[in-house]
Order: structure tokens, then sequence, then C-alpha cells
């Protein structure tokens, strides 16, 4: 082999003046940082056939490697266990151009080459095609609830709200149309091609714990709370006393009605006249009902209670799961309590109550409006329930799944504007007082308040037409992408009705103003929104259970997009989860088994890499999908 001598000290290579310079040495000195061992090391791996010696070693001529074989007597690398190759029929075709489809190559590849790297380079992988992974195996971003379709201020005070607590902005979207449908429900009808006998809404937004659920909905909430004292400070004022005047007599008649059962003759005659006299005191008092517009959470039976003593519309608008929970079985053994809630949702027949234990009483028109914030357990019990499903319970919930912020939350967000709280507190109040002037929904006689009729307009009815029309041929039993939820999807039809009338008087137009186009444009919006969020939820996954590896690959893919990752290890990957429970159990391994998963699918692939003395590490570096970030191939 020829040598070269270095003459000058100032030429910057491995050796002094007037020594020798092998090639072997200037091979250390450009790939290996001068380490003559390490470089030895690879070109006897690289000779050998090692496909782990570093790609330095490896992209010799071949002439090179045979003379150091032969001259060192090295003996051909065999591997400990079979080298993993795909077979002939899984081979991904290779184009006219040389290039392959870098999702099948993934695919096809065994998880050793997976795990050490499948291509040589990040340029070797971008000047192959990379198609993106089937729809079956997409990780779905849902979009964000369209605030737009908000009218006024209050979309901006929804938007200021997400802001402020760093939520996403389908949180308080709900939680608004929550409160609406709690001011209104029972109290109007919408009338279309057909009617909706309430304006009630069934809402369900999911988040863990820690995502902030409790101040965004409490923001929301808060004007209703203070409407509701209002309320009950004007019915102290004009019914204190009378309530006052109610309840000794009725206290008063308990006593006489003790005394009559043990008395006789004379005694017995002169209390049943006191007793006469206490009943028609205690008609000429009974005042109305204290208001009461949102209730906690209770149980169907107290729900009941409270809705007879409201006149029949109750709201519950709550930051936790535990009334879907009761209603699903979840405290009660499986055991579904469906009956009221169900009833209430239309108020389609009266409610009554007639138990040996209980004293009876019945409802004329229960009504109810729900917009909770649940945990995905809680959902997953409803969802997964036999009994649930079968009464058609979740058929009535607008569902919203929203992907979290955690980890991207702002944690200095500007406060919401005053001026919106103000609006939004406006907007209430309206709301309120379109349906109900006075602020009672008792007559003057005590009887519940029939609701207020409201009506679509012509052209807003034959925009929903057209829309409905679309959304039959989706619920095709053969060809439909929603035939496996079509009970909920023919809800739907009548909720888009509910959302034009709340959009309506929220936008601080008259109840007996028609619901024109403009306003139905914008609830149909929001109909479309909803479509693929009740997707994620209600559509069984039996073709792709969700075992723990998908879990933990969908941990990674839902990081990688969170966080816009461009490159990562194994190393990276445990690092950045290292709170997920499978993360702590299983390790390194866990990771590499959500890595090999996702390759499969084609949403990453892998790259060898070589370490500062220039020989092939073990493991490899992980590239994502463009799609995951956002970029068009």
């Amino acid at each position: 082999m020829p040598v070269a001598v270095v003459h000058s000290e100032e030429a910057g290579l491995p050796t002094g003046g007037g020594n020798k310079l092998t090639h072997g040495r200037l091979f250390a000195h450009l790939h290996y940082r001068g380490d003559e061992t390490a470089a030895a090391k690879d070109l006897r791996a690289a000779a050998a056939g090692d496909p782990t010696a570093g790609p330095a070693a490896r992209a010799l001529r071949p002439q090179i490697l045979d003379h150091i074989r032969n001259r060192c007597g090295i003996r051909p690398w065999e591997p400990d266990i079979p080298w993993p190759t795909a077979p002939d029929d899984q081979a991904p075709e290779v184009g006219p151009d040389g290039t392959v489809d870098v999702r099948k190559m993934m695919a096809t590849a065994d998880e050793a080459d997976v795990l050490r790297g499948v291509f040589v380079t990040r340029d070797v992988l971008a000047h192959h095609t990379w198609t993106t992974p089937r729809d079956d195996e997409r990780h779905t971003v849902l979009p964000p609830f369209p605030v737009h379709t908000l009218p006024g201020d209050v979309g901006k005070f929804v938007e200021a709200v997400a802001t402020y607590m760093q939520v996403p902005v389908d949180l308080p979207s709900f939680a608004v149309f929550g409160a609406l449908a709690t001011l209104v429900g029972g109290h109007a009808t919408i009338t279309g091609k057909w009617t909706e006998n309430a304006l009630n809404l069934f809402l369900a937004a999911i988040a863990d714990s820690g995502e902030g659920k409790s101040p965004a909905v409490g923001a929301v909430t808060a004007p209703i709370y203070e409407l509701e004292r209002d309320l009950r400070r004007e019915y102290d004022d004009s019914y204190g006393d009378m309530a006052d005047h109610y309840e000794i007599a009725v206290k008063t008649r308990d006593r006489l009605i003790t005394k009559i059962a043990d008395a006789t003759g004379a005694k017995r005659t002169q209390l049943m006249a006191e007793l006469d006299a206490v009943k028609a005191e205690i008609a000429d008092n009974t005042p109305p009902p204290r208001p009461q517009l949102l209730a906690g959470d209770v149980t169907p039976e107290v729900l009941g209670r409270i809705m007879h003593r409201t006149g029949g519309h109750i709201g519950i608008i709550s930051a936790e799961g535990g009334f879907l929970g009761t209603l699903s079985g979840r405290y009660n053994k499986g055991i579904p309590n469906l009956e009221l809630v169900l009833t209430a949702f239309d108020t389609s027949e009266p409610y009554r109550l007639e138990r040996i234990t209980r004293d009876p009483f019945e409802v004329e028109r229960p009504s109810l409006s729900l917009s909770l914030a649940v945990q995905p357990v809680v959902i997953a019990d409803a969802v997964n329930s036999a009994a649930v499903a079968d009464r058609g319970l979740m058929n009535r919930f607008l569902l919203a799944n929203p992907e979290s912020l955690a980890g991207r939350r702002d944690k200095n967000p500007p406060r919401v504007p005053p001026h919106l709280v103000d609006a939004w507190r406006a907007t209430v109040r309206r709301a309120f007082y379109a349906v109900l002037p006075n602020g009672r929904p008792f007559d003057d006689d005590g009887a519940p308040k029939p609701p207020v009729p409201m009506q679509i307009s012509e052209h807003a009815e034959a925009l929903h037409l057209q829309w409905r029309c679309r959304l039959e041929e989706r619920v095709d039993p053969d060809s439909g992408d929603l035939a496996p939820i079509k009970g909920w999807a023919k809800k739907l039809e009548g909720l888009v009705y509910r959302i034009a009338a709340l959009l309506h008087l929220a936008a601080g137009r008259p109840a007996e103003e028609p619901v024109d186009e403009v306003v139905m444009a914008d609830a149909l919006t929001i109909a479309d929104w909803a479509i693929p969020h009740a997707v994620s939820v209600l559509v069984p996954r039996e073709d792709k259970p969700a075992g723990p590896v998908e879990e933990a690959a969908g941990h990674v893919l839902a990081w990688i997009r969170r966080k816009q990752v461009e490159e990562f290890t194994v190393d990276t990957v445990r690092a950045e989860l290292r709170g997920r429970s499978w993360v702590k159990q299983h390790g390194a391994q866990g990771v590499k088994a959500a890595l090999v998963a996702l390759a499969a699918q084609g949403w990453i692939a892998s790259v060898e890499r070589a370490g500062a003395d220039g020989r092939r590490l073990s493991t490899a570096l992980f590239v994502p999908h463009p799609e995951l970030l956002g970029r068009v191939l």
C-alpha cells in the first residue's frame, strides 16, 4: 500500500513533519477523530460484511474492503440470529426512477431493521416517496369548535375564556350552549318541518383531570347564578311574608290533624272547623316556587322533585361527569336510571313518580338541559353500556373530543376583557327574559306558563332540507360513513333546529321573529363540526382494538403532533413521555414496541445513526411523516 510523507507541521495532518502518513491513519483522522483503534475495528467489521459497521467504512470501494479482508484473514460476518429480510412477495415495488414507497418499506421491515434503521441517511429517505397511511390508521385531529358561529361578543367571550384559562375552545363553547339551553329549554318550542317541543341540549365535552375544566365552566355559569340570586331577591321581596304565613299555616294544619285523630264529639267538630279555616289560609297564602335555574349533582329521583317544584324545567352545568355516571349506572352496579332524563330531553310526556315509600308527584312538562365536562372513563362507561345504548341516551348528546393543550399552555395569558364579561352577562339576561318577560315560569294562578312558540323561516327550512338530504345519504347501511351512528345522526336533525333557535335568541332577536337562513347556516356549521367528534367517540373500533401497544402508539403520535417533533430516538420518547404509566412500567421496551407499531402503519421511518467514532449505533433515528408536522408532500 502506498504511503505519504508529511513535510510540514502546518498541514494539520495526524503526524509530524518527516513522518509517514498511511491511508489508515488518514481515514481515522477524517472519520474517527484520530482514534485509529476504532477506525481499525470498524474497517474489519465492514470488510467482514457486518451491517453494524459505520457508514464511512461501509462506503469504501469493494476492492478496498476485499483487500483488507484477505490481508487480515477476516472471516465473513455471520449474525447471531438470521438477519431480517422482507419476503419477496412483501418487498415494496421499486419505481422507474429507483424510488420506493417509504410507508410500504417500513411496513415490510422486520422489527430489528426498524429499530436499527431502515434507511442509511435522511437524504436517502428524502429521495423516496412517502404516501399517507390508510384512513383507518390515521391519527385524526378533530376540528375546534367554530367560534365564528356564535353571535357578536359571545364568540369573542368564548375565545377570551379559552385563552385565559388555556383550555380548548370547545369547553367554554359547550358551556355557553349549555347556559343558553338552561335559560330557555322547556320555555320555548321551535317549528319548521316539524316541532321540537323544547330547546334542551345534552352536551358532553371530554377532558382529562387537570385540563382546566372547572375554571372555564365557572366563568360561563357565573352570570346564571347571579341571575338566579337576583330572581330570588325579587321573590323574597314579593312573596316573603306570604311564604311565612304559608309555612305557619301548614304547621298549624299538621297539629290540628293530630288533635282531631284523638278528639270526639263537640271538640272534634270545633277542630274540624278550625282545620277548614287553616286550609283556606293555606290556599290563599301558597306562594309560587322559589326560582331555581340550575341543579347540582343529583339523583334522577331528586331531579324529578326539583322539576316538580320549578314548574318543569331545570339545567345542570358541571365540570364533572358525576351525573352522567349516575345515569349510566356507574355507581349502581351498572344498572342505568334513564326514564326521567330521556323524557325530559323532548318533554315528550308527563313524568309521574308513584312509589309506596315516597309521596307521589307529577311533572306535566319535564324539561332538562345538560352540559357536562367529563373524563374519558365516564364517557367510555356510558358508550360501552349495552343498557344505555339500547335506550339511546348517547344519541341525544352533542360531543366534543378536543385535543389537550397540556405541554403547550401559555403560563401568562391575557385576562378576559371586562367588556366581554359584561356582554355575556347581558346575553344571559336577554335570552332568559325573551321567553319569560317577567322572569317567572308560573302564571297568576300558579300554573306553569306554556312554552313560547318560535318559527323557522321558509328560506332557513329550505337550507335545512338540503343539508338533511345530504345527511340521509351518509347513513345508508351499505355506503354511508355514518351508518354506525344513524340513531345519533337522526337526532342531529332536530338538534339543528334547537341550536338555531338558541343562536337567534343569543343574538338579541325577539322570539316571535322567525329564525332566518343566516342563523340556520351557522347552526348547520356547528352540526357539521359535531359529526367527526361523535364518530370519534361513538363509532366502535372492533376492527382495531385499542390494546396497550396501540394506546402507547397513540400517545407517541399525539406527542409528535403537539410538539412538532422533527426527529427523535427511543431515549427521546422515553424522556418526554416519562409520566405515562406504560413508560414507567415497560421503559425502553415499551417505547420500542410503540415505535415499531407506528412504523408498521407508515407514520414514522427509521434512519441509521453513527456514533462519534463513526460506527453504526444499535438504535435508529426516527423521522415522522410530514403530514404529522402539517406539511404536504
